[in-house]
């Protein structure tokens, strides 16, 4: 129950701040036209949502920035500790990360990803092949890396080789 009070109070104020405010007494006037006035109030209801939209933005941004600068630190505190450039650094630690799988760990991500492959999927299918998607060159580009000076157009099978028929 308390969920609902509050996502209430949030829908509440959220359309609090999208009325129009009432037109104040002291609303200076930044401009006429045709003799009609236009507040500067008015403009300022007109902004109200992208000007959030625009706040929202500056803390994505600034939590972004807070964050790189964070690692950026810690990178360098712990490069600095070892006597190392931040680059030396991060290499170093990426090598011995690889370094430390091992064949049956490689082996036991294929299986499970055979696992995760549709039921109807070809015994000797790729993820890639399963879903309809092709690796390699565009067949017409595929033609023309084949195609000989003088010899017969290429005319080339887009059809999976591990299915094709003859």
């Amino acid at each position: 129950m308390k969920t609902y009070h509050i996502i209430g109070w949030g829908l509440l104020m959220a359309a609090t701040c999208l009325l129009p405010s009432p037109a104040q007494a002291d609303s200076s006037v930044v401009a006429t036209v045709g003799g009609s006035p236009i507040a500067a109030a008015e403009i300022e209801q007109a902004l109200r949502l992208p000007l959030y939209d625009l706040e929202v933005e500056k803390y994505r941004l600034t939590r972004r920035k807070l964050d790189q600068t964070i690692v950026e630190r810690l990178l360098a505190r712990a490069a600095g500790e070892r006597g190392q450039t931040v680059s030396a650094f991060v290499t170093s630690e990426v090598q011995a990360q690889i370094a430390t799988i091992t064949p049956e760990e490689i082996a036991a991500r294929m299986r499970a990803d055979r696992a995760n492959l549709p039921p109807d999927a070809p015994a000797g299918a790729t993820r890639g092949e399963s879903f309809g998607r092709r690796s390699g060159p565009a067949p017409d580009r595929g033609c023309a890396l084949l195609a000989r000076p003088g010899g017969s157009p290429c005319r080339p099978d887009i059809r999976n080789p591990r299915t094709r028929r003859s």
